[in-house]
């Protein structure tokens, strides 16, 4: 199982979602349920595609995005499967114009670092794990689970992988929302010399006045994730 602070996967079990058009043409997209992060479970995400928004989207042009996207909007949260509705509406046009779907977003690169994530395991074994994918994948970006016992387990985590990996591989921390402000920035000044690339969701956004504390006087970024989902959110 993968675990991280706000809980824990021991399968994927997910939604797959299929769009047809009267063309024959099929789009597909993947919807992830997690009930302690996004509150939808399976059951929630194939009844509020099948049951609200299928009756209702079926007929339309499928380059109406913003039609679609009207459809869905008076359906409070689902976000999940709203995201799959579109991204496999999304596939259809692709396929449609023949062109892939980056190229149709306007795609700035044709190359991307690949991150692997290292969950909840001891110093010793993440860091044989992250050698492992750099000789077998050529993988150096590891993403490190962290939100648990912050000044010991946390960071001796990441000194242990920053000593064996070695200076160019990138290092980043994502907490999910595990660790205080106060605790996050006691982690920051004890791997300030690590050379980690950015923080993720080190405390609950609605610690409001400590977040707004952390993220103005963090050396490095603080990102945002689950604490985020709406566009207000993220302005908040």
């Amino acid at each position: 199982p993968l675990h991280f602070a706000s809980g824990a996967v021991h399968a994927a079990e997910h939604v797959l979602v299929r769009v047809r058009t009267v063309d024959g043409i099929v789009g597909t997209a993947d919807a992830p349920p997690r009930p302690y992060t996004y509150g939808e479970t399976q059951k929630s995400i194939v009844a509020v595609v099948e049951d609200i928004f299928a009756p209702q989207l079926i007929g339309l042009d499928v380059y109406d995005r913003e039609k679609s996207q009207a459809v869905m909007a008076p359906t409070v949260h689902n976000e999940t499967a709203k995201g799959a509705v579109d991204i496999a509406l999304w596939d259809i046009i692709g396929q449609a114009l023949g062109q892939p779907v980056t190229t149709l977003l306007g795609g700035y690169t044709d190359s991307l670092r690949v991150s692997h994530m290292l969950g909840f395991k001891p110093a010793a074994e993440l860091l044989d794990i992250a050698l492992q994918f750099r000789e077998n994948h050529g993988i150096n970006t590891f993403k490190l689970k962290t939100g648990r016992r912050p000044l010991s387990l946390d960071v001796e985590a990441a000194k242990v992988l920053r000593e064996g990996l070695g200076e160019d591989a990138e290092l980043y921390l994502d907490a999910n929302r595990g660790w205080s402000a106060n605790e996050a920035v006691e982690v920051l000044y004890r791997t300030s010399d690590l050379g980690l690339q950015f923080l993720e969701e080190p405390d609950d956004a609605r610690e409001v006045l400590g977040r707004r504390r952390l993220v103005a006087n963090s050396a490095i970024p603080i990102a945002a994730d689950e604490s985020a989902p709406t566009l207000g959110d993220a302005a908040r």
